[in-house]
C-alpha cells in the first residue's frame, strides 16, 4: 500500500501554497486514497467498483512556476460492485505526463481517509 508523501520539511518551496483551479477541467475530481512520486514515475491508487480501467482516469498537468500540479479526474463512471478492496494502482511515467526529469511535483487531489 502506498502511504502519502510529505515534502522536505527544510525545504521552503515545497511549503508554498498553490491553489489550481480545478473548475473547467473534464470529468470529476477523483479522491484518492494515496500517492507517491517515485523514480520519475506518477504512482496513484484510486477507489475501484471493479471495473476502472486507466483510461477512466486521465491526469491533467498544470504547470505553475517551476512545478507541476498533478491533478486527477475520472471520466467514466465505475458503476460495478465488485468493490477492490485495496483501490486500484495507476501509473504514469513522466514523459507520459509530458514532464521534465527529476522535475517537482505536487498533487491536487484531495485523499481519502481508508480504503
Amino acid at each position: 500500500m502506498l502511504d502519502r508523501i510529505l515534502p522536505d520539511r527544510a525545504d521552503a518551496a515545497a511549503h508554498r501554497e498553490i491553489v489550481v483551479n480545478t473548475e473547467d477541467m473534464p470529468g470529476v475530481l477523483e479522491p484518492i486514497h494515496a500517492a507517491a512520486i517515485i523514480a520519475d514515475h506518477a504512482v496513484f491508487r484510486v477507489t475501484s467498483g471493479g471495473c476502472t480501467e486507466r483510461d477512466d482516469i486521465q491526469p491533467i498537468i498544470t504547470l505553475v512556476d517551476d512545478e507541476a500540479v498533478v491533478t486527477l479526474r475520472r471520466m467514466h463512471n465505475d458503476y460495478c460492485q465488485a468493490y477492490a478492496e485495496d483501490g486500484l494502482e495507476l501509473i504514469w511515467t513522466f514523459e507520459e505526463l509530458g514532464l521534465q526529469p527529476g522535475q517537482r511535483v505536487r498533487v491536487n487531489n484531495p485523499y481519502l481517509d481508508t480504503l
